[in-house]
């Protein structure tokens, strides 16, 4: 036996769907707080920018270049002299962003290796152990997760990346009166 048909006010609308609405509305106000959480430079160019040019408008009135591969094109032949085009007059905004860029890409912190307490107490374990004997290291009790001679490798040079965790260790390890590493990155 067929259905019947429902009337056309009576089928589901989708689009009016609450749960969708809401996970929407969600999802809208997550991209938002996201937007808060700009960088140095986008603010910087947020300050500057017109929202009714488009981006290669915005970026040639900011001084910046929103494709470099047509900025800078690449000759095919060099056996012409090269003769450099002359360099247009910036702008006091251009100036300005430049500016800030600058300071702010000199005052960039350089990121640091981060290691977990639990990579720098299993680190320092195989270190004071086995030196860098690395077949000994896979076969240590401390070898839980069963790492092969390469991971354990990769997860101590981590650890010799991380400034601050190495420089404590070598420092300890010559207050203990043993031979220094020299485990090179």
């Amino acid at each position: 036996m067929a259905l019947s048909k429902l009337s056309r006010n009576k089928r589901f609308n989708y689009a009016r769907n609450g749960k969708n609405i809401r996970r929407r509305a969600l999802s809208k106000k997550r991209r938002q707080r996201n937007l808060v959480k700009l960088t140095d430079e986008a603010k910087a160019l947020a300050m500057h920018w017109n929202q009714s040019k488009g981006l290669k408008e915005n970026m040639a009135e900011l001084g910046l270049v929103a494709d470099c591969s047509k900025a800078i094109p690449i000759q095919k032949t060099t056996l012409k002299e090269i003769t450099e085009a002359p360099v247009a007059e910036r702008t006091q905004q251009q100036k300005q962003v430049h500016k800030i860029l600058e300071d702010i890409a000199a005052n960039e912190d350089h990121k640091e290796w981060d290691v977990s307490q639990e990579d720098i107490h299993f680190a320092v374990h195989m270190f004071d152990r086995h030196d860098l004997d690395f077949k000994a290291m896979t076969r240590d009790r401390k070898n839980v997760y069963q790492l092969t001679a390469g991971q354990i490798r990769q997860k101590l040079r981590m650890f010799r990346m991380s400034k601050t965790p190495w420089q404590w260790y070598c420092r300890d390890r010559a207050e203990r009166q043993m031979a220094a590493l020299d485990f090179q990155i």
